[in-house]
């Protein structure tokens, strides 16, 4: 035992000693039993020599106790370390703290991580710039032009202009390929005619060109004019969205208010399977599906930015905030399986193609059916709108015979319902792919074979 204790210094024995006594009252009855009592017992074994070999044995039994003791002590708590500058243990700190410091060192790997793969994104556009006459109508009068040796003039002379390159927006993007394409949203770049510019941390700037936007969901491509050959750090995804859970820590990286470049804000995911009608960027609004929703702050800026788990792992991208509230963000989440597609139909067809039926439709259910006693509780209603066609012209589904006032049921044997929507079920098959409707018509059900086809992005995205 004292060979034990004096190879431990001072200032760890000082720490056994509180932790002892802070748990002593677990070790009391063993103490009693195992320490204490083969001592007394042995210590009246030794008064009388007939019983010496007795106590000789409950001597080594005592030690044998009090070494398991130790053992058990040292084996069931946290090791003792020696910290510099009063340093807290972690381990043993209580396990709010402890979370609150892993939490923080994940924000500073996190923002280490992603310094050299988040940019921003700046638009510049040429503008008409009117330059203020100097003969104004104060120096046309007579009496003050004698004073300035100015010239009568005939006429009044018109204002002139110039072009002049300014600023007409700013956001935030992300490396996703070494040889320079960046994500982004579809509002950031959504002006066809105005010049882009991707600034990285270190104040590097590149010109970039808009490869393509998303026709059904905020998100865009862009490729960075590399004629330096510069192989860049692209971000990594989480393997499949599935895995995101609500409560999970997160952080929110992009150049809030377009003037401060990767800004970090953390929060949590707050729901997931969010829909939403935001903004497009083209004075419209576009019907977004699936997103995750999280308090991180997400400002203006911060659009087209990586909603990041604490590994660094990009979970979605930042696309829109609840007007008139605080701690509502909204992402589009992405997976690597997802961002793979994405980036080889880019590579390959120039574009981000995605299938869509051609038809305006009401997702059905119970309550709605019982309102207006369409005849089914689940599925998607296919009617018009404000004199708008139910089924638009030369589209997949006028092509298969699809017709107002029917009721898709199932999508291949998939039945229709607030789990599984019709666009969230079509998207996920392939442009060229043909599809089985069940539909619902005159009170028969009857099966149509639709063949997909690719919405372009002039198009306007109706709800299919």
């Amino acid at each position: 035992m004292h060979r034990v204790f004096c190879s431990f210094k001072i200032s760890k024995i000082r720490k056994l000693k509180k932790r002892f006594f802070k748990n002593v009252h677990y070790l009391t009855i063993p103490f009693l039993i195992f320490f204490l009592f083969p001592h007394f017992v042995c210590l009246l074994n030794l008064l009388e020599s007939v019983f010496f070999f007795g106590s000789l044995l409950f001597l080594l039994f005592s030690v044998s106790a009090g070494a398991l003791g130790a053992f058990l002590i040292f084996h069931f708590y946290p090791s003792i370390q020696t910290l510099p500058n009063n340093t807290p243990n972690p381990t043993m700190l209580p396990t709010t703290i402890r979370q609150e410091i892993i939490a923080e060192n994940s924000y500073t790997e996190v923002s280490k991580k992603l310094e050299s793969s988040v940019v921003s994104i700046v638009a510049t556009k040429e503008l008409d710039i009117v330059l203020q006459n100097p003969y104004s109508p104060f120096f046309n009068d007579p009496f003050f032009n004698q004073f300035f040796d100015i010239p009568p003039q005939t006429s009044p002379q018109q204002p002139k202009s110039l072009k002049e390159k300014r600023e007409v927006g700013a956001g935030t993007g992300f490396i996703i390929t070494a040889d320079g394409m960046v994500l982004t949203n579809k509002h950031v770049v959504s002006d066809p005619s105005a010049e882009y510019t991707v600034i990285f941390s270190d104040e590097k700037k590149y010109l970039a060109q808009v490869l393509a936007r998303d026709p059904l969901n905020d998100i865009a491509i862009l490729k960075i004019k590399n004629d330096e050959q510069k192989v860049f750090v692209p971000v990594e995804f989480i393997e499949n969205i599935e895995n995101i859970q609500v409560g999970q820590m997160v952080v929110a990286m992009g150049n809030a208010l377009g003037q401060f470049q990767n800004t970090l804000t953390s929060g949590i995911i707050s729901a997931k399977g969010r829909k939403i009608t935001a903004s497009d960027g083209r004075g419209g609004a576009e019907n977004l599906r699936e997103l995750l929703q999280t308090d991180a702050a997400i400002n203006p800026g911060n659009s087209g930015g990586p909603l990041l788990a604490l590994d660094g792992k990009v979970l979605g991208i930042n696309t829109a905030i609840a007007s008139g509230a605080e701690g509502i963000g909204f992402a589009i989440p992405l997976d690597q399986k997802k961002i793979k597609k994405i980036v080889d139909e880019v590579k390959t067809s120039g574009k981000i193609s995605r299938p869509f039926l051609g038809i305006r439709y009401q997702s059905l259910t119970p309550e709605i059916n019982a309102q207006q006693k369409i005849g089914s509780d689940y599925g998607a209603w296919v009617h018009g709108d404000n004199d708008l066609p139910a089924v638009l012209p030369n589209t997949p589904a006028s092509k298969a015979g699809i017709r107002g006032g029917d009721i898709i049921l199932k999508i291949n044997e998939i039945d229709l319902n607030e789990k599984n929507d019709l666009q969230s079920i079509v998207k996920e098959h392939a442009v060229g792919e043909t599809i089985t409707l069940t539909i619902l018509r005159d009170g028969k059900n009857e099966k149509v074979s639709v063949v997909l086809e690719s919405l372009d992005d002039t198009q306007k995205p109706v709800q299919s």
